[in-house]
């Protein structure tokens, strides 16, 4: 028995050590989603009478700084950007204390660029303030910033304030800000620790993050008045983007023979005289009196374009050299054809034919073009014509009738350009849209202001779709009723612009002459547009 019992002893103290011995997964805690803590600083966050060279940032865990040139920035500016860097739980700055000026609060920005080490947790928004003097600079200036087209807002512009004794017309373009800071993602700014003084308030789209608006090529927003800060103040600014002071050609391109284009720098009148073309072999398909695109198309076969292009406002003329590529003998079934609809004819009684060339109008035969009207289940023929608007424009013109379906088939080959190519066959299937598959919309609006006014309705692809130009009179009633008929089906915004040049359309601003651009009011309600269904609504500007 003891001898049992032994044994039985002897078991139980392996099993005891072998259950000891087992490895178990280890229970992990929560995961560390706090960022690291600020428990001490030298000198002291806030403090006065500031005279050092470095400061030191202490935290409860080790830490890291990353993209340190674009995070962190101190407000005033100084010529030297402080120099960061991180040692365990310790975040160091040194400062060029000979640049640092008398009786000046300055506050350094760390945007999120301090983080814990093992997570990642960033500390967002952390400022050091220190001042040079006695006391602590507290005014602050705020505002959103929002596009003066659409009102859209922008994040990460640069919100600059300068000195009044240093304002010229040319500080913001030679001259980086005293203050500077960055619009959030949803388009404010803010600057604290700012001493009683006037400042020149101007925002603009960094694209080369150097500090300085370069013109046109960057978006701007700038106050009319210079800000006199007093107290906490508020201010919101509209950004937009200037014209080009100067009328240029930017590019010059030809795709393929018989097609090339003009790419202008803004929009503006030209005119083009050829130097290897009668006047009757090059056409431009648009009829606008103001274009930044000038489509060019032209009959011969040459290998070089050359043209005389005057613009508006332009006392030289330039002389363009284009270089025609190739001809494409291969593929001779590459005329392409474009219409002005996909199933549903829009509100015309013409089938619109745009050809990628000219087409060469002798070798058409109407033969191959053949219309049917659906009747009873049944196709009917039926006789139509074809107009030459453009030599690659054509409009296949029948009084459609509403709710109607039509079929248009066009056999291969019956375009030819003047090279040889000619379209593939083409089947479109079609009717023309019934009114009730339209909504119209009655729109009340009492506008605050005796002036010109455009009224535009923007589409869910943000696309104009119809305006109205509404005008005044000193002895008229501020309330106006505007018609839209024939909206397809969708919602829409009310978009309404401030017309104060009466010339119907928005106009932008201009910095060095100090215009504002026009006022646009976009209204936050939508207008939903249903089929066969009139929707009347009423805006009301008080403002």
């Amino acid at each position: 028995m003891f001898k049992y019992f032994k044994i039985t002893l002897y078991l139980l103290a392996v099993l005891f050590f072998y259950q000891c011995a087992q490895v178990g997964a280890l229970g992990g805690g929560k995961r560390d989603e706090l960022p690291p803590k600020l428990i001490n600083s030298i000198p002291t966050n806030n403090t006065t009478n500031f005279n050092a060279n470095e400061i030191v940032l202490q935290f409860d865990e080790f830490v890291q700084v990353k993209n340190v040139s674009a995070s962190v920035y101190i407000n005033p500016k100084l010529k030297t950007k402080p120099e960061v860097s991180a040692e365990g739980k310790k975040v160091k700055i040194k400062l060029a204390l000979n640049e640092l000026e008398a009786n000046t609060t300055y506050n350094i920005n760390f945007g999120d660029c301090i983080s814990d080490m093992h997570e990642g947790n960033k500390l967002k928004n952390f400022n050091y303030v220190f001042s040079t003097g006695p006391a602590i600079d507290t005014l602050s200036l705020k505002g959103i910033i929002t596009s003066a087209f659409n009102n859209a807002i922008s994040e990460n512009l640069v919100v600059a304030l300068y000195s009044k004794e240093n304002k010229n017309d040319s500080t913001i373009y030679k001259n980086t800000p005293n203050y500077y800071t960055y619009t959030s993602a949803n388009g404010n700014y803010v600057f604290d620790y700012l001493p009683k003084k006037e400042f020149v308030v101007v925002a603009f789209k960094d694209k080369n993050k150097n500090l300085l608006y370069d013109g046109e090529s960057e978006e701007v927003a700038f106050s009319n008045e210079n800000m006199a800060l007093e107290t906490d103040s508020v201010l919101d600014l509209k950004l937009f983007q200037e014209l080009p002071t100067k009328n240029y050609i930017k590019k010059t391109q030809s795709p393929y023979r018989g097609y090339s284009y003009l790419v202008l720098n803004k929009k503006s009148k030209v005119s083009l005289t050829s130097l290897t073309l009668a006047k009757s072999d090059f056409v431009l398909t648009t009829t606008a009196s103001t274009y930044d695109t000038l489509n060019i198309y032209y009959k011969g076969n040459i290998d070089t374009l050359r043209f005389i292009a005057k613009l508006e406002d332009k006392a030289v003329s330039d002389t363009i050299q284009i270089n025609a590529p190739k001809l494409n003998k291969k593929n001779k079934k590459s005329l392409n054809v474009i219409s002005n609809f996909n199933t549903n004819l829009p509100k015309c009684n013409f089938i619109s034919l745009v050809f990628n060339n000219w087409i060469d109008t002798t070798k058409f035969t109407s033969k191959g073009i053949l219309l049917y009207e659906k009747v009873d289940s049944l196709k009917q023929a039926i006789k139509t014509k074809l107009l030459w608007k453009a030599p690659n424009i054509a409009h296949l013109e029948y009084k459609y009738e509403l709710g109607k379906e039509y079929t248009l088939k066009i056999d291969t080959g019956v375009f030819v350009t003047q090279f040889g190519n000619y379209n593939d066959s083409i089947k479109l299937n079609f009717k023309k849209q019934d009114i009730t598959s339209f909504g119209k919309l009655t729109l009340n609006t009492l506008l605050n202001t005796k002036m010109p006014y455009i009224i535009q309705l923007i589409n869910s692809k943000n696309k104009i779709t119809d305006e109205r130009y509404v005008e005044s009179s000193l002895s008229s009633s501020n309330s106006k009723v505007s018609q839209f008929d024939y909206l397809e089906p969708d919602t829409y915004t009310v978009k309404i612009i401030f017309d104060e040049n009466k010339n119907k359309t928005w106009d932008t601003g201009n910095y060095l002459m100090h215009i504002q651009p026009e006022r646009v009011e976009m209204i936050t309600k939508q207008v939903k547009i249903v089929s066969d269904w009139e929707i009347e609504e009423e805006i009301i500007l008080k403002k």
